[in-house]
């Protein structure tokens, strides 16, 4: 008969444990970047089985200490043979071959994904049928992200890669929802920690829970919508293009409710909602997870603490660079997880552009520039091989004309009769150009209102993750108002809207430009006016 352990005993006992299970998650996420690098000086089978045997002696030397022995009853043979094939042999041995082939990082994070699939493959093989709480979490978790996955998926079915990659996608895509979940669910799991043992036991309180679960189903339904509508504009999730957008929240708000149907959305989106909370309802879920809440304090807290943990290991562990290339981007990008991509578009909305770019030795770039340069027949200013200023001639008088230039927001040359014979939207705009000199090789430098300002002010090529327009230190460059103030002319920027929206009021009143928009018009001359 066992004796029963002090209550004092087991809370140090389980302080210890967790203090363990810390040094053990450090210790196991170091070893992959370690074993990474030991795998240049050894063969992948030598290196891992060297360090079972040495891990092999000083477990069976703890043991020796400890006194308890080593002998296996014969009934249990079998069953450890099996475990020790799968668990330790294969585990070992395939990992130091994934090492080979894939980066520390990422063959981390697959490691780390084991519980997922333990938890999925429990109920066939082991018969260990799917926890109420493990049958919530997993199903907000991934049926939503795998849903919406689903569906983009068809929506990008003629460009997408038909082939083994599109299951890569979806398998990295599991792996990146259960991290965002994790991530989204860590408050709520230190928020239990903290409130009384008997909280639920309230009717007010499980009325709330309600309520809050209710909230949470409405949320990730909202956000897998909000990511059909961007997929269909750019064809990515979510990106730092979709933080831009937050920052100018009346504008993009506006500009949603004038553009779709939005309390035909709300609706549909509230019937979804009620439907999953009825389902959850239904099954009884809900109404036993609050029946047994009431916990100890300790075993609150060891839970916050678990949960703390797998969510750092994982959420720690894995970024938008872990993702590995695919030949096709829309199957790399159905692989991502709109909230997960958000939030780290928030936390780093730059581009690396060593990364992203193609590179050339700098010198071989401005020979080759200087030699583009010269076909003009200009002449460059200095024999410094890195300055680019030229001078350019040009034969005849100088003429001094009023020019008006006119850029109109989102005017695809789709809409335009001069290159689209099919489309009868701009006649004015046709027999203007009939009168006109016509540049008929010019291309978008991107999609976005600040990309064109950048490439028809500063005529440069796009620059890395965010336009010089909203850049930090973008006073006072060499630009096209800069050239016509030398000659003598008054230059202004004109902005229908509001010229706050994208930083141009400020990009152009620090650039020389008197600036104009739609807060220096009086109410009463506005005759048509949208959000924007």
């Amino acid at each position: 008969m066992t004796a029963a352990r002090e209550p004092a005993t087991a809370a140090g006992e389980a302080s210890f444990g967790l203090l363990c299970l810390a040094i053990t998650s450090i210790g196991w996420g170091l070893n992959f970047p370690i074993m990474k690098n030991l795998l240049t000086e050894l063969p992948p089978l030598t290196s891992r089985g060297l360090s079972g045997l040495v891990g092999a002696l000083v477990l069976a030397l703890l043991l020796y200490v400890r006194g308890e022995r080593l002998a296996v009853p014969r009934a249990m043979w079998l069953r450890l043979g099996v475990v020790s094939l799968l668990t330790i042999g294969s585990w070992v041995a395939f990992m130091g071959l994934a090492l080979l082939w894939l980066p520390a990082s990422e063959a981390a994070v697959l490691g780390i994904s084991i519980p997922v699939w333990v938890a999925l493959l429990a109920w066939p093989i082991l018969g260990e049928r799917v926890s109420m709480m493990r049958a919530i979490a997993l199903s907000i978790a991934l049926v939503i992200g795998l849903a919406t996955r689903g569906v983009l998926l068809l929506k990008s079915a003629g460009d997408v890669s038909w082939n083994l990659s599109l299951a890569a996608s979806f398998a990295w895509g599991a792996l990146y929802d259960f991290a965002g979940a994790l991530w989204w669910a860590l408050p709520l799991a230190l928020l239990l920690a903290a409130l009384p043992a008997r909280f639920f036991t309230w009717r007010a309180t499980r009325l709330l829970a309600h309520v809050a679960l209710f909230g949470l189903i409405y949320a990730l339904l909202f956000g897998a919508v909000a990511e059909w509508f961007f997929w269909d504009e750019f064809g990515t999730r979510f990106n730092f293009i979709a933080v831009d957008y937050l920052v100018y929240t009346k504008e993009v708000i506006g500009n949603i409710r004038e553009s779709y149907p939005m309390p035909a959305i709300y609706a549909g989106l509230f019937v979804a909602a009620a439907a999953g909370h009825a389902f959850l309802l239904w099954r009884g879920w809900i109404a036993r997870w609050l029946d047994h809440a009431e916990a100890s304090a300790g075993a609150r807290w060891r839970s916050a603490g678990a949960w703390s943990l797998a969510t750092l290991a994982l959420g720690l562990g894995l970024s938008e660079g872990t993702l590995p290339n695919f030949a096709n981007n829309y199957n790399r990008e159905l692989a991502k997880s709109g909230l997960w991509s958000l939030f780290a578009a928030f936390r780093s909305n730059q581009l690396d552009y060593a990364q992203f770019y193609p590179t050339m030795p700098e010198d071989a770039a401005f020979k080759r520039l200087h030699a583009r340069l010269a076909a003009d027949g200009s002449t460059p200013l200095t024999d410094d091989p890195r300055d680019l200023l030229r001078l350019v001639r040009h034969a005849g008088p100088e003429q001094r004309l009023n020019v008006v230039q006119i850029t109109v927001e989102s005017l695809s040359a789709d809409f335009l009769s001069t290159f689209n014979r099919a489309s009868r939207l701009t006649p004015n705009l046709e027999a203007i150009a009939r009168q006109s000199l016509v540049f008929d090789q010019f291309y978008a430098t991107g999609t976005r209102t600040d990309r064109g300002m950048e490439a028809l002010t500063l005529s440069v090529p796009p620059t890395p993750g965010r336009s010089l327009v909203k850049r930090p230190h973008n006073e006072n460059l060499f630009t096209l108002g800069s050239v016509f103030r030398g000659k003598g002319y008054e230059t202004a920027f004109i902005y229908g809207g509001y010229g706050y929206f994208d930083n141009m009021n400020y990009f152009f009143g620090e650039n020389g430009y008197r600036v104009v928009d739609r807060t220096k018009v009086a109410s009463n001359d506005i005759t048509f006016a949208n959000v924007w």
